[in-house]
């Protein structure tokens, strides 16, 4: 039998939000750099948009159901604490990318 490290969960996560994040600044550079192009930055907009929901919620779920039931307790919070950062900091980026996008819009 195998046993798998407990964070692995957590490195699928990071890895879908690093996903997301590639996604927002590829959409922001193609919205900004070729504004009679902004059409193309659906093409980067849309998948970051379904990528960006369902990884942020799985994160959710994954530190309500997984890592705080977990039976080592200074893990599990380890693991809620880490994925609740990654989290928080791809909040506040995809935030930055839609006031960014907005700001521009606008002019």
């Amino acid at each position: 039998m195998r046993c798998e490290p407990p964070s692995r969960p957590l490195l699928g996560g990071a890895n879908q939000l690093m996903a997301t994040t590639a996604l927002a600044v590829g959409s922001a550079y193609l919205w900004r750099l070729h504004p009679g192009r902004r059409r193309y930055a659906l093409c980067t907009l849309l998948p970051m948009v379904a990528v960006g929901s369902t990884t942020l919620t799985a994160a959710f779920l994954s530190i309500r159901d997984n890592f705080l039931k977990m039976a080592d307790r200074a893990q599990g919070l380890i693991d809620a604490g880490c994925a609740a950062v990654l989290m928080a900091c791809t909040v506040i980026l995809l935030l930055a990318l839609l006031r960014r996008l907005l700001q521009r819009a606008a002019t």
